[in-house]
């Protein structure tokens, strides 16, 4: 398991986005006809305060980045196990 100090800024941002944000990777998407299921890679984004989810292309400019750095980091931390 990865060790990362608390003084590295991406600390801060796991922090921020675990207070209003909730990312999940759907894989797989019900086809059109209704028979069964499409692969299918998405990254929905669900406000925590609104219980609202939109994709992450659907986000702002700023939460778009914010979503963006925390899914590579998170990546690349689990990458180096």
């Amino acid at each position: 398991m990865a060790v990362i100090p608390d003084a590295f800024p991406w600390r801060a941002i796991g922090w921020a986005l675990d207070r209003t944000l909730e990312i999940r990777f759907r894989i797989e998407r019900p086809r059109p006809d209704g028979r069964g299921l499409v692969d299918n890679f998405d990254i929905e984004v669900r406000k925590k305060n609104l219980d609202r989810a939109r994709l992450v292309d659907e986000l702002s400019g700023g939460q778009f980045v914010l979503v963006n750095k925390a899914v590579n980091l998170g990546i690349a931390f689990y990458n180096m196990q």
